[in-house]
């Protein structure tokens, strides 16, 4: 007889799939296939962000509907353009592989670019900085947090 509250060494087999976890798996065999058929960044990051979108929706996690290339001014009022803003996350992409491991100048620069667009965007929302999650992404590379 076992402890209560212990599982028997089957029980996990015998447990369902777990969703997100079948979601992981199928993110990511599409991620690989789109950063390797995407001949530029604006196929990739529409790539990506369709299949982000269709795994929330299969797991019924709200969607938050997205902008393209959001404006932003600076101080000076100079405009950039925010690839992919999801609330406060903020999406930095990249051509295809091109960050060729986790450093080099292709990631630093995209790194550069999402601090300067979350600089933007807390004077134009007034929120704090340090609210926004920030992410620079080549389909083969993540980087999320840019410290």
């Amino acid at each position: 007889m076992m402890a209560p509250g212990l599982m028997s060494p089957n029980a996990a087999s015998t447990a369902p799939p777990d969703p997100f976890r079948a979601a992981a798996e199928r993110l990511s065999h599409s991620v690989a296939v789109a950063t390797a058929n995407s001949p530029n960044e604006d196929n990739l990051r529409y790539e990506l962000e369709s299949t982000l979108e269709r795994e929330c929706r299969d797991l019924q996690i709200i969607w938050t509907p997205y902008q393209l290339e959001r404006t932003l001014r600076n101080h000076e009022g100079r405009i950039g353009f925010a690839d992919v803003v999801h609330g406060a996350v903020i999406i930095e992409y990249e051509p295809p592989a091109c960050f060729q491991g986790r450093s080099g100048p292709r990631l630093e620069h995209a790194k550069e670019q999402a601090q300067d667009y979350a600089q933007r965007m807390a004077l134009q929302e007034g929120r704090p900085i340090a609210e926004y999650i920030l992410v620079a992404w080549d389909g083969a590379h993540i980087k999320r947090g840019m410290k």
